[in-house]
C-alpha cells in the first residue's frame, strides 16, 4: 500500500501522516509561510481558533516536514526521521501562537 493510502507508515523511511480524513475534527494551522515545503493558495474557508473572537481566513493549504530524532534504547542508536504532515492550513492573520 502506498504511503498516501496509510495514515502512518512505520519503516526506516520518513513517517507520513495524511490528516485529510480528519479535516473536520483535527486541523493544523501555521502563520509562517516558511513552514511549508509545498503550499497551494486558495479560497479555503473561515475558522475560529481557541483564542480568537473573530473568524480567520485560511489563505492556503500545504505540507510541512518536521525533523526529529528517534532513540533505540536496545541498540543504543539514534536516527533522524522526518514527519510529513498534511493538510496544514496557512492563516496569516493569527497573532498569538498556541502550543498543543
Amino acid at each position: 500500500m502506498a504511503p498516501s493510502q496509510n495514515r502512518f507508515v512505520l519503516s526506516n523511511l520518513p513517517i507520513a501522516v495524511n490528516l485529510s480524513k480528519y479535516e473536520k475534527t483535527l486541523c493544523f494551522f501555521t502563520l509562517f509561510e516558511s513552514d511549508f515545503v509545498n503550499m497551494t493558495l486558495g479560497d479555503y474557508s473561515w475558522v475560529k481558533i481557541a483564542n480568537s473572537k473573530t473568524l480567520l481566513f485560511i489563505v492556503a493549504s500545504g505540507i510541512i516536514l518536521i525533523e526529529h530524532k528517534i532513540f533505540d534504547s536496545k541498540k543504543e542508536t539514534t536516527k533522524v526521521a522526518i514527519l510529513k504532515i498534511w493538510p496544514v492550513y496557512y492563516i496569516s492573520s493569527i497573532q498569538i501562537l498556541l502550543q498543543t
